[in-house]
């Protein structure tokens, strides 16, 4: 059976794999009841397309969540908590993420580190300890909810043979360690976490020339995963065509 979601938050959902996602998740055959669209600046101007795709569809609903912030994630979760009133969260997509670039290794800052982690790991692991208790209430409803983490090749040891985009690599290597610890938590609460590599994507992050998907092609598979979530699927790390990837 399908994975059955009547709400979902989406980070990061301004542009690229986020807004895809949203807007494939808004024309599903059954829609989600509740689409979270979270962005970290929702009146501007890079967050304009969602703001014309969420006045077109009734369950779209527009969040400011900055992933450097806890206020703002805490703040997020609020609001989403007043709107499902009594409900539960069935789903999180956790896409936020940002990329730097240096030539060499030897240009990497203090800061690009840091920054990249704390959007990358903590702003995700921080999303996951707001919003836990409406997670835990519809995995007491329900067959159980879920999180997903959207990661990269790149966090893999094992298939990373090159160098460079180390801030970017470890905190995906970060992320792949944090999912799977939480799934050995989360799934007391019935919430089950897995995290998924979305593919070489043509985005503002992967590059607009070179990537080999489109934003459409990766959501596509990524929902069809989604819509195949089970219990046994808890801590897994895997591409956008369900194949594991090796830690």
């Amino acid at each position: 059976m399908p994975f059955q979601f009547e709400s979902v938050l989406v980070t990061g959902s301004s542009r690229g794999i986020g807004f895809e996602m949203v807007r494939q998740l808004a024309n599903l055959s059954c829609p989600p009841k509740y689409i979270f669209a979270s962005c970290r600046s929702p009146d501007g101007e890079a967050a304009k397309e969602l703001r014309d795709f969420a006045s077109e569809h009734s369950n779209v609903i527009i969040i400011q969540l900055d992933a450097l912030s806890n206020d703002s994630i805490q703040k997020s979760a609020v609001l989403v908590k007043e709107k499902l009133d009594n409900d539960g969260l069935d789903l999180i997509v956790n896409n936020a993420g940002i990329l730097t670039r240096s030539p060499n290794f030897l240009d990497v800052t203090e800061e690009d580190m840091m920054r990249v982690y704390k959007t990358n790991v903590v702003g995700p692991f921080q999303v996951i300890q707001a919003y836990h208790s409406l997670l835990a209430k519809a995995g007491q409803k329900k067959d159980f909810a879920a999180i997903l983490n959207i990661s990269g090749t790149l966090g893999s040891c094992e298939k990373s043979n090159f160098g460079g985009l180390y801030p970017y690599a470890i905190s995906k290597a970060g992320m792949n360690r944090m999912t799977k610890g939480l799934s050995c938590e989360l799934i007391r609460d019935n919430i089950m976490i897995m995290c998924i590599c979305p593919g070489w994507v043509r985005t503002a992050l992967g590059g607009l020339d070179k990537a080999r998907l489109s934003p459409q092609e990766s959501v596509e598979n990524i929902v069809k995963i989604i819509e195949s979530m089970d219990k046994d699927k808890n801590g897994i790390y895997c591409n956008n065509t369900g194949q594991i990837i090796p830690w």
